[in-house]
């Protein structure tokens, strides 16, 4: 089993960008002091001045903050995937990845809701269920059959 979010819907989801969340500042502050510092040392390993830095700091900070930006933006927009393996469920987005083992999945349901088909997944270390959006095409029967497959396998 594998397939993709629904794009649209996993964008209205998560809610608009925001660039200055205390994480993305974080970010571009280290992304603007790693390329100070390389400035400097290169700088110096030329027989350069700290003068040379410090007119190109502004555009060094600049380009740090938008590297962070760049990255934090495609993480945002990144889709979120979904596929099976023989410890679980794998849920993606971006450089994060969240493992739901099948030994706790205590129970599974379909439901219809405003944004399409759902995948309701009850996990015995969560109080709240997990959520997996489906698109149009996924057969419901053969997730069906792979989760009670695997749980009893498992469980």
């Amino acid at each position: 089993m594998k397939w993709r979010e629904p794009w649209i819907n996993m964008l209205r989801r998560q809610g608009a960008f925001d660039p200055f969340t205390k994480r993305e500042v974080k970010a571009g502050l280290i992304w603007a002091g790693t390329l100070l510092v390389l400035g400097l040392v290169s700088a110096f390993a030329q027989n350069g001045t700290a003068g040379y830095v410090a007119e190109t700091a502004p555009i060094i900070i600049l380009l740090g903050f938008g590297i962070a930006f760049f990255i934090s933006f495609v993480h945002w927009a990144s889709p979120v995937t979904v596929s099976s393996g023989p410890r679980g469920i794998v849920k993606s987005k971006g450089d994060t990845h969240t493992l739901i083992p099948w030994g706790t999945i205590t129970h599974h349901r379909f439901l219809e809701g405003k944004e399409g088909l759902m995948l309701e997944l009850l996990v015995s270390y969560k109080s709240e269920p997990e959520m997996l959006h489906l698109p149009a095409h996924v057969s419901t029967e053969q997730v069906s059959t792979e989760i009670r497959k695997m749980t009893d396998a498992n469980g």
